[in-house]
This record gives C-alpha cells, structure tokens and sequence, in this order.
C-alpha cells in the first residue's frame, strides 16, 4: 500500500470527503467554523479518511482548559484495519492539544453490535486516555447499554 497522506483543513473540506462525511455535517463542510479542525487522509489522491473536532471554551471542572469534541472518525471500509483512523485520530489529538484542549470527548451512536470491529472503539478511546489522559466521555457501543467511561 502506498503512503497515506494526511492533510488538514480549516474554513472548508474539500468536495472529495463528502462521502466519508455523517450526514449531520455535511452542511458545515463547506463553510468549517472557525472552532472547528478537520484532517483528511488521502491514498493515491483518493480520499480515505477524515476526522472532525471540535473546540469549546474552557471547561471550569478542568481548571478553565479547552476542551475538544469528536464530531466524526470515518474511514473508506477497503481502508479499514490497516492504521488510517489510528493515524487520524493521533494527528487530530496533537493538533487539538497545540491547539490548546486538554479533553477530548468522543461518543459513538451507531448500528454496530457490541464487541464488531465498529464496537472496538471503546477500546481504543480507554487506551489513549490512559495514555496521555486526554480522550474523555462516553462512547456508546452499538445498541446495548454498554458504555465506557472514566
């Protein structure tokens, strides 16, 4: 497999990310908010992931710090298990720290069963949040109860 390229974008995503983009923000794709941070991740010119964040004012329970919502992590399914949204993810929490966040809240809501490829987010969001203790929140996996927390 070629080199990934990863690109971000701010004030607008290019039209090429729409497929990979949720429904409930392709009206902000063209016109980002400035809060707003998106990176795309591109293989041979052809789009296969992208990531959207987030940034809100300081929050007073972490001492006024910024803090970072996940609005989307999605990658092409050819490109999926292969590190794309792991590379994503790493990259858009560096920048969203840069950037001046100390929290990342992310919350899955899908149609993924428990314990699915989907399902493993879970996993992955405890891992990095003990890593550097910035992913936060809840991530809710597929339609069971199940939640990860703190």
């Amino acid at each position: 497999m070629s080199k990934i390229e990863v690109r971000a974008y701010r004030g607008a995503v290019p039209a090429a990310f729409s497929a990979l983009t949720p429904k409930e923000l392709l009206p902000l794709m063209q016109e980002l908010p400035p809060s707003y941070a998106a990176l795309g991740a591109s293989l041979d010119g052809r789009p296969v992931g992208l990531a959207v964040a987030s940034l809100q004012a300081g929050h007073p329970a972490i001492g006024g710090a910024k803090t970072a919502q996940l609005r989307a992590l999605a990658v092409d399914p050819p490109y999926r298990r292969k590190g794309v949204g792991r590379q994503l993810l790493g990259m858009l929490e560096s920048l969203l720290w840069q950037n001046g966040a100390a929290l990342m809240r992310a919350e899955y809501v899908g149609e993924t069963e428990p314990g699915s490829v989907s399902a493993g987010f879970c996993k992955a969001a405890d891992s990095l949040r003990r890593r550097r203790a910035f992913i936060s929140g809840a991530a809710r996996c597929g339609r069971s109860s199940k939640t990860c927390r703190e």
